[in-house]
C-alpha cells in the first residue's frame, strides 16, 4: 500500500470523525411533558386510581437512565429507569408507592430526569417543571373509617345481644389537609403566583385564619379563605423554604394544618439570540438555563408592537424557539428596539446584536466608556438596563456634547499647565542675572556692589 493512499485514508478517517463530533454539539434535552395526557398539575388518590401516567418527550432519542420522583424536601421516593433503547418518548406510571411498596404521604411530589444520547452526551438531575403531582390520600382514610364505624354501629344498634354491656361507637373526624399550589421554579424579579388550599375529607375549607412565610422576610395573613391566587416577588436568586399554615379561627395559636415545600429562583435568563433580516425577520429565543423555563404570556415589544406568548408556552433548557414574522408582525424596523417583558411588563431582554453581560432584573448597569477608533465613529455600549441612556433625550445622546465638553477641559488644562512653565523659566531667569551681578536699566561696567553711594548725615 503506498504512502498517499495511507495519507488520504487517515485524512478520511478523521473528517469523519470530525463530522460526528460537530453532529452531536447539541445536548439531550427534555422538551415536554405530561401527566394523565394533559400539560397540567395531576392530583390522584392511589385507593381510587392505578396511579398517575407520565410522559416525557425529548430532543433526540435517548436512554432514560433515571426517572426520579421526589418529595417536597427534595428525597427521592421512587425512581424508573428505561435503558433498553434509544426513544424520544417514554411513559411511565407511578402507583403513589415508594421502592418499599408503600404507599408514601399524601403532599406535593416533583420529577427529574437523567438521559443519555447515542453519542453519549448525558445530562443529569433535570427538573421537569412547572407541573406537579399531588397525592391525596386523606379522602382514603376518612372512608375507611367512615366503614369501619358504620359496621361498628350496625353490628351494636341492631338486633339483640346476649352480652350485658355494649360497646360505644368512636367517631373519628377526617384528616385536614394544607397544600401549596405553585411552580417550584420561580426567577428573580418575576412576580410568582401563589395558592393556598385546605380540605376536609376531599372537601374545601373556607373558614379560618391562613399563615405564610415566603422565607425572604416576607410574610401574608389571611383572616378569611381567598381562593383566589396571588403573587409574590422573590428579588434575588436562591432556595427558599415557603411554609403554609392553616388556623380554624383567628383566636388559635396552634395551626390544625401546614404544608412546606422548597422553591428555587433562578435569574431570568431567558434571551433574544437572533433575530432575522429583511426578508424573514424571525425572532429566536433561548433559555440559558439548566431548567424548563415558563414563559407564558412573557411579552416582545418594539417601539410600536407587542407579541404575546400564548398561556402553557414552555422552553426547555438550553433550548431555542423561533417566532415567524407572519405571528408577530416585526420587521426590520423593529430590531433595534426590540425587547423581552414579562407579563408585568418587567425588563427581561433588550436586543441589541451585541454580546450584553448578565445584570440580576430590577438592577442599573453602569455605563461603560466607548473606545473611539480614528477614521470611525464611535459605537456607543447599548446596555438593556442602562437607564442613563433611557433618561437622556435622544438628540442629546447621538450629539457631540460630552465630546465638547471633554475637549475643552483638556485645553483649558493644557493652558493652566502652559502658564505655569512660563511663571518658573522667568523665575529662573532673574534668579541666575542676579548671581551675575546683571541689573536691567544700570552701567553694565558697574562691579556688583558699587552702584551704591553711601550718603554722610
Amino acid at each position: 500500500m503506498s504512502k498517499k493512499l495511507i495519507l488520504v485514508l487517515v485524512l478520511a478517517t478523521l473528517l469523519s470523525f470530525a463530522q460526528n463530533v460537530l453532529a452531536d454539539e447539541v445536548l439531550p434535552s427534555v422538551i415536554s411533558y405530561t401527566l394523565n395526557g394533559l400539560e397540567q398539575n395531576a392530583t390522584f388518590n392511589p385507593s381510587d386510581t392505578v396511579g398517575v401516567e407520565i410522559t416525557i418527550n425529548t430532543n433526540e432519542p435517548v436512554k432514560f437512565t433515571r426517572i426520579k420522583v421526589k418529595n417536597s424536601d427534595g428525597a427521592e421516593v421512587k425512581f424508573f429507569t428505561s435503558t433498553s433503547s434509544f426513544v424520544s418518548t417514554v411513559t411511565k406510571t407511578w402507583d403513589g408507592k415508594n421502592a418499599a411498596g408503600e404507599i408514601v404521604p399524601d403532599g406535593v411530589y416533583t420529577l427529574e430526569v437523567n438521559i443519555k444520547d447515542a453519542a453519549d452526551n448525558s445530562r443529569s438531575n433535570l427538573v421537569l417543571t412547572p407541573y406537579t403531582i399531588t397525592l391525596d390520600i386523606s379522602a382514603m382514610f376518612s372512608d375507611e373509617e367512615n366503614n369501619e364505624e358504620e359496621s361498628e354501629t350496625l353490628s351494636n344498634g341492631g338486633g339483640s345481644s346476649s352480652s350485658s354491656s355494649s360497646s360505644t361507637t368512636v367517631v373519628t373526624s377526617a384528616k385536614i389537609k394544607a397544600e401549596i399550589i405553585v411552580s417550584y421554579i420561580a426567577y428573580a424579579g418575576i412576580p410568582l403566583a401563589f395558592q393556598g388550599k385546605i380540605t376536609r375529607g376531599g372537601q374545601q375549607l373556607y373558614n379560618g385564619k391562613y399563615f405564610w412565610n415566603f422565607g425572604d422576610g416576607d410574610f401574608r395573613e389571611v383572616k378569611t379563605i381567598n381562593i383566589d391566587k396571588f403573587s409574590h416577588t422573590y428579588f434575588y436568586p436562591g432556595e427558599y423554604s415557603v411554609l403554609f399554615e392553616y388556623y380554624p379561627n383567628t383566636f388559635a395559636e396552634v395551626p390544625d394544618a401546614f404544608d412546606k415545600i422548597t422553591i428555587k429562583v433562578l435569574e431570568p435568563s431567558v434571551i433574544i439570540s437572533a433575530v432575522g433580516d429583511a426578508s424573514d425577520f424571525f425572532v429566536e429565543l433561548t433559555n440559558q438555563t439548566s431548567y424548563v423555563a415558563d414563559i407564558s404570556e412573557w411579552i416582545l415589544a418594539s417601539t410600536d408592537k407587542t407579541f404575546t406568548l400564548p398561556r402553557h408556552t414552555t422552553l426547555a433548557s438550553k433550548q431555542k424557539m423561533m417566532l415567524s414574522p407572519q405571528l408577530t408582525n416585526f420587521s426590520i424596523s423593529d430590531k433595534s428596539t426590540l425587547r423581552l417583558l414579562t407579563p408585568q411588563g418587567e425588563l427581561v431582554f433588550a436586543y441589541t446584536g451585541l454580546p450584553t453581560p448578565k445584570v440580576p432584573l430590577g438592577k442599573t448597569a453602569v455605563r461603560q466608556p466607548t473606545p473611539i477608533s480614528s477614521g470611525s465613529p464611535s459605537l456607543p455600549l447599548i446596555n438593556s438596563f442602562d437607564s442613563i441612556s433611557e433618561n437622556l433625550p435622544a438628540a442629546v445622546s447621538d450629539s457631540g456634547i460630552f465630546e465638547s465638553e471633554t475637549q475643552n477641559s483638556s485645553s483649558t488644562s493644557l493652558v493652566f499647565i502652559l502658564f505655569l512653565a512660563l511663571v518658573g523659566v522667568s523665575a529662573l531667569a532673574v534668579y541666575f542675572i542676579r548671581r551675575k551681578g546683571v541689573v536691567f536699566g544700570s552701567d553694565l561696567s558697574t562691579p556688583t556692589g558699587q552702584d551704591f553711594e553711601i550718603l554722610d548725615e
